[in-house]
């Protein structure tokens, strides 16, 4: 024990000496340790502080420096101004029928960025729409394209990546967990990064520069200009799949959502995987505008695009009023992109944009829009217009453009005419590449000696199959153009209105001076030696055979009388070469060259409608100054503006421009005008029974397509006319392009189509006819109703009959007066049976004698009454019937019995 004892004490004191030895220095250690924790912890202090002190700064730098501009930038990302009034406004005719309004659709949206499976996505929906999945997974899949490229191909978020990621990596491992979480804030900042950088001046114009340098490079190379950019985009977060569905596609979608919606719950209640291939896709109400009369005013009225904007007619011209807009609120929107109103709705603010009331007549435009398209389609013609006006206000009733199409499957249309456009386009970029191949220095070196050879060779190519292309589309005219606003063409015979009436208005035309009509060959004896010719060769005639027979003689040698410099005055006064002041988007001017450039035989041209271009409208507001007593109108279009009450905005009120001729000249050329429509005047078609009409024809040569001067297939025929003509009302143009019948003339085929809707549209408006006058009384008092029937008996015993008895269409059935033939020529019984519906058969020669239908009887319309004529003896006195075309005094021998068809043949043709 003893020993152990001894042999343990010098190990522990060892040991404890040891142990003392190993204590000092651990002291030291952890001096030191305190030491430098207390050092670190300062620095880290310092660099919280001075980290809180600069950013105490930046905020207060933010609040006061920045403050105005991080307000603008958050109001446009999350405040927004909206138009309450969104909904597109109505547009109506003068009696309020509806001719355009805008109806509840709609659209299939998605956010490309939300969809996980493109192209299950796709084929769901193409199941239930009908669409090529192909087609809508590309619309899926951009959203995806255009995200890698925002995480590739930013420098500046690579560099602050670059910045950021070392930090990001050793909080992750500190706190044990994946660097992915991080993701997010890296993101924003990195954005917050960016935006820093384009703070200062110089970066944000170097990133300007780069970015234009990035559109331009990737024009020459074809490239995507996102990959190019500085700042690429962030990718498209909306799209449209399928516009323009009905309510059972979207109840359809509604319904294969919440399908999806109630598998993917079961499967995930059963821990599997599931995605919704419809969880992105959103339904959403959209207008679309919509014309309940199809192709009634389809040119006037206009089309409105998928953006909701106006492209044409009344729809872009009062674009501003229909879009709505006016009423507006401020609104605030989440992350999910729901609103909220931050003033509230304003309890009088218009929720429907304002209503418009054009001038145009439902009905009258339906039937001229018919009356056109017979008229065309009969003539084989590739176009035409017909424009119906009111004379004393200068509205338009009516505006007809052929050809025409559906509005509500425009785009249908527009896709069927979309090959002529590409044809087109194309033929633009060869013209640019063929430029280009002449100016190319290589060129002499592949074709050496010969290289000018193959271009000409090119050159006439090109232009031998443009010239095929030009004709091909002009046989294709465009159904969206309002021809009688838009397009421009020589009028014709037409003009020598205007030119007469300037030349009685300046007293250089009088009734009763016979003009040398040349017999239908006068020389100007100018330069060039030009002939003007007539078709009816004439010796001599009065101004209203040169109406009648639609001389370009007669007008040539009034306009050379005139002058150039008074002719034009008054083609300027008339409203030729200016817009009408109508308001109609596009309208054209038409073309009327100075008279200091007119020739001799200009001079002569533009007296009988050639050398100058009018529109339809220029036209038939000329042709209703002469109607309306020499005041020239205004076009009217559009009449008034309504709120959403019915309420009268605003409106549009008849506005004279000016007196271009007197009323004098006015009455004297309506009377003129009437001698047109006379048997053997060239519009006798355009003769209308129940009222007297002034009209005038017109054929104007159309220019060479390809080549200078005029074509000799090509002509435009026109019919112009008032009615009634005492007192007129309405002014009507029509016009056919390029009638492909041997006979050309407006008194063919336009003056028929005028007398069709002329005669139903007064009618439609009730206009009374002057042959009528005398016995519509029942708006008066019975005293008045008394004296008129007493003036009434003695104005039908001391007048003949004829003057009381209409003329009777041949369409409509009915009984009709027989007048009295005896004492008449044959001329003057051709007539009088015409005016009253009957045919007549000639018996003999001479003055009428007899007739086999009892005089002021009654017959159906068109029986054949039998007239026998007797020669007159050389003492017997002329009768006032013979001078005055009345009805003379029976005479006294009996009538002779009814003759056989063997007692004489015809002596003329009615």
């Amino acid at each position: 024990m003893t020993d152990n004892r001894r042999t343990r004490a010098p190990r522990r004191a060892r040991a404890e000496a040891s142990d003392g030895a190993e204590a000092r220095p651990s002291a030291d250690v952890a001096a030191d340790r305190a030491t430098s924790i207390r050092r670190r912890m300062t620095i880290v202090a310092i660099g919280l502080g001075v980290g809180m002190i600069i950013a105490a700064g930046r905020a207060v730098t933010l609040q006061t420096v920045y403050a105005e501009q991080l307000k603008r930038e958050a109001a446009y990302n999350y405040v927004s101004t909206v138009a309450l009034d969104d909904w597109r406004g109505d547009v109506v005719d003068r009696n309020g029928n509806l001719l355009a309004t805008t109806v509840h659709r709609w659209a299939l949206t998605v956010d490309p960025t939300r969809v996980q499976l493109p192209e299950q996505t796709a084929a769901v929906l193409g199941e239930l729409l009908g669409q090529d999945p192909a087609a809508l997974a590309d619309k899926l899949g951009a959203g995806e394209k255009k995200r890698g490229v925002a995480v590739t191909g930013n420098v500046a978020a690579r560099a602050a990546r670059r910045a950021i990621q070392p930090t990001a990596e050793a909080l992750a491992d500190a706190f044990g967990f994946p660097v992915a979480r991080l993701d997010r804030p890296l993101g924003l900042l990195e954005y917050f990064y960016q935006m820093e950088q384009l703070q200062i001046p110089g970066v944000w114009r170097i990133v300007k520069t780069l970015s234009q340098a990035a559109e331009y490079a990737a024009r020459a190379i074809a490239a995507d200009a996102d990959r190019l950019r500085f700042f690429p985009s962030r990718g498209r977060r909306f799209a449209y799949l399928a516009r323009d569905l009905s309510d059972e596609q979207a109840r359809q979608i509604d319904e294969a959502r919440a399908h999806w919606t109630e598998v993917c719950r079961e499967r995930r209640e059963q821990r599997q995987r599931c995605d919704n291939p419809l969880a992105a896709v959103r339904v959403t109400p959209e207008p679309k505008r919509y014309y309940p009369k199809r192709e009634v005013g389809t040119q006037l009225i206009g089309l409105v695009g998928t953006d909701g904007h106006g492209l044409s007619g009344v729809e872009r011209a009062l674009d501003g009023l229909l879009a709505g807009g006016h009423a507006r609120a401020k609104t605030v929107r989440d992350r999910r992109g729901r609103a909220m109103y931050l003033d509230g709705v304003p309890e009088d603010a218009d929720l429907v944009a304002y209503t418009v009331e054009v001038t145009i007549d439902e009905k009258i435009q339906a039937m001229a829009e018919k009356e056109i398209n017979e008229a065309c389609l009969t003539s084989g013609a590739r176009a035409g217009y017909a424009i119906v006006m009111h004379v004393k206000t200068g509205e338009i009733l009516a505006a007809a453009s052929f050809p025409s199409f559906n509005p509500n499957t425009f785009t249908e249309w527009f896709r069927d005419r979309e090959p002529l456009a590409d044809e087109r386009r194309a033929f633009a970029q060869a013209r640019d590449d063929l430029q280009w191949a002449s100016s190319w220095p290589l060129m002499g070196k592949l074709f050496p000696g010969e290289h000018q050879a193959v271009m000409r060779e090119a050159r006439r190519s090109l232009a031998r199959q443009y010239d095929a292309f030009v004709e091909y589309a002009h046989a294709y005219p465009d159904a969206s153009r309002a021809n009688a606003f838009l397009d421009v063409y020589e009028p014709g015979s037409v003009t020598k209105v205007f030119t007469i009436a300037a030349g009685i208005e300046e007293g250089l035309v009088t009734l009763d001076y016979e003009y040398d009509l040349e017999d239908g060959r006068f020389e100007l004896h100018d330069p060039d030696e030009n002939v003007v010719r007539d078709t009816s060769r004439m010796d001599k005639g009065n101004v209203a055979l040169v109406m009648k027979k639609s001389s370009n003689i007669g007008a040539a040698k009034i306009g050379m009388d005139l002058g150039a410099e008074r002719l034009e005055r008054y083609m300027h006064a008339f409203g030729f070469g200016s817009t009408t002041g109508s308001g109609f988007p596009g309208e054209a001017q038409g073309l009327l060259m100075p008279a200091s450039e007119w020739k001799l035989v200009e001079l002569a041209n533009i007296s009988f409608g050639q050398g100058f271009a009018a529109t339809g409208v220029q036209l038939v507001s000329a042709l209703s100054a002469v109607g309306n007593g020499g005041k020239l109108m205004r076009p009217v279009l559009v009449r008034r503006i309504l709120d959403a009450e019915g309420r009268e905005v605003q409106r549009w009120e008849p506005t004279v421009l000016r007196q271009v001729v007197s009323p004098k000249t006015a009455r004297t050329v309506i009377d003129l005008m009437q001698t047109v429509v006379e048997p053997d005047g060239t519009g006798a078609r355009a003769y209308i029974p129940a009222y007297p009409v002034a009209g005038k024809t017109g054929t104007g040569q159309k220019s060479h397509l390809r080549k200078r001067g005029y074509a000799e297939d090509m002509w435009v025929s026109t019919f112009f006319g008032l009615a009634p003509a005492d007192d007129p009302e309405l002014a009507i143009m029509i016009l056919v392009d390029e009638p492909k019948a041997k006979r050309h003339g407006g008194g063919v085929f336009a003056a028929p189509a005028f007398r069709n809707l002329m005669r139903w549209s007064l009618k439609y408006l009730g206009v009374p006819s002057p042959y009528d006058t005398g016995h519509k009384v029942a708006w008066l008092d019975p005293a008045t109703l008394a004296e008129r029937r007493a003036e009434g008996r003695e104005a039908s015993a001391a007048a003949p009959l004829d003057r009381f008895a209409p003329p009777v269409d041949p369409d409509d059935a009915g009984d009709v007066p027989v007048p009295d033939f005896r004492g008449m020529t044959m001329d003057q019984v051709r007539k009088m049976a015409h005016e009253h519906g009957l045919k007549v058969r000639y018996v003999g020669t001479g003055l009428a004698r007899t007739q086999d239908l009892p005089a002021h009887g009654r017959v159906p319309a068109w029986s054949t009454i039998t007239v026998v004529f007797q020669p007159r003896t050389p003492d017997a006195p002329v009768s006032a019937l013979s001078r005055s075309g009345a009805p003379a005094a029976p005479p006294s021998l009996p009538p002779p019995p009814r003759p056989s068809p063997a007692d004489g043949a015809p002596g003329g043709a009615p």
